[in-house]
């Protein structure tokens, strides 16, 4: 890996970091969630004129999106109004390729190799 796809990998991960500290010091966690949301889309929208639109055979699979990613910052917004953050980030961290490897798996029948879910489950007692 090069040191700039390092450099930007780190950054990423410090902005995940930045906005979940943020949500979990505010005290309206899902006000504060909602506003995020709507201030990094503000922030694409310059960039739509110069994009193509997606294929209409993606749109389905965009409109799930859309649902599941709304389904978890409410998730994640509960979370931190319940726990304390070296809880509740982890769990949220470490559930989520975990659920979207069952999902895929039982949903799309996409089964994985023993390799794969071997290497999931050190990846999520990575994040844990």
């Amino acid at each position: 890996m090069s040191a700039n796809v390092f450099a930007i990998v780190l950054f990423a991960a410090l902005l995940h970091a930045t906005w979940n500290a943020l949500l979990k010091s505010g005290h309206a966690k899902l006000a504060s969630a909602i506003r995020l949301c709507v201030v990094t889309g503000l922030m694409a929208l310059p960039a739509l004129p110069f994009l193509p639109l997606p294929a209409p055979a993606s749109w389905g699979y965009l409109s799930a999106s859309a649902v599941i990613h709304v389904l978890y910052f409410v998730l994640l917004a509960l979370a931190y109004r319940a726990a304390d953050m070296s809880f509740a980030y982890p769990l949220m961290r470490g559930a989520a390729p975990l659920m979207t490897a069952l999902v895929i798996a039982v949903l799309v029948s996409e089964p994985m190799s023993v390799t794969a879910w071997l290497s999931l489950g050190l990846l999520c007692v990575g994040v844990a």
